[in-house]
């Protein structure tokens, strides 16, 4: 049997996949949505860079967590197969709970692709960390320039790299994501992202 979802080789294994997969994004979506109204409490957005930089972080693992959950469901219909090799030999058939077509596909892998900005961020609050910790900085000495730097490039950097994968999404069984070079005719936008 092969199902081409990560290591799983029967429907129970791709359903009990999916499923962590949506109860991992409950947990990161609620997680994220206490985080965000947290940064809106008492003014504290305005503020603090520190909260600045954990409110985008949030923002986008919402993004890649409501794309997550979601599952199979944006998938292309009718277009996506799977091969089952069952006793009476290999047929094809649509992914289970596949409701979606290329743009909704397309949607969730940039929103997924989208979450890796997240590490950008997780870099930025690492360069924080080091510049109040360590060099004992002050929240008044982020300029403008330095906030820009902080939050705008890795927003640009994180969304440039997801809008490019748009051609490349396709659609599997647990979700839609960056094909793997073996099924891509041109492989090098995945050495790259």
């Amino acid at each position: 049997i092969i199902l081409d979802a990560k290591g799983a080789d029967s429907e129970i294994k791709l359903n009990l996949a999916i499923w962590i997969q949506r109860a991992a994004a409950i947990l990161s979506i609620t997680g994220s949505i206490l985080i965000i109204a947290d940064s809106f409490r008492k003014q504290k957005l305005k503020k603090s860079m520190y909260t600045q930089i954990v409110f985008c972080l949030s923002i986008c693992d919402f993004l890649s967590s409501m794309a997550w959950g979601l599952g199979p469901l944006p998938s292309n219909t009718g277009v996506a197969r799977i091969y089952i090799d069952i006793d009476v030999g290999e047929h094809d058939r649509s992914f289970r709970g596949a409701h979606g077509n290329t743009t909704t596909c397309r949607l969730q892998g940039v929103l997924l692709h989208l979450g890796f900005t997240s590490i950008l961020y997780n870099l930025c609050l690492a360069i924080y960390y080091k510049v109040v910790i360590i060099n004992g900085w002050r929240e008044n000495r982020f300029n403008m320039k330095m906030k820009c730097v902080l939050l705008g490039i890795p927003a640009l950097v994180g969304a440039g790299l997801a809008l490019g994968t748009i051609p490349f999404i396709r659609p599997s069984p647990i979700g839609c994501y960056l094909g793997s070079p073996g099924r891509l005719k041109m492989w090098w936008p995945s050495l790259v992202l």
